[in-house]
């Protein structure tokens, strides 16, 4: 895990790789914008891994 300190006004890019499909949903520590709909969905597709996760995915959710 890794956290990313952006300042107001300020941008970030990041890379990262994803070992699992899925959709996994963006958020910042202000979590009362995420009840106003000010999130990001990342949809990942690909083969399963069950090694690493081994759940039911289901759309329109995170893991």
């Amino acid at each position: 895990m890794q956290t990313v300190t952006v300042p107001a006004g300020g941008a970030v890019i990041t890379e990262f790789k994803v070992d699992v499909p899925g959709n996994y949903m963006l958020v910042d520590h202000a979590l009362s914008r995420a009840e106003r709909g000010l999130v990001g969905m990342l949809h990942v597709e690909g083969p399963p891994n069950p090694e690493i996760f081994d759940g039911k995915i289901e759309p329109g959710t995170g893991h």
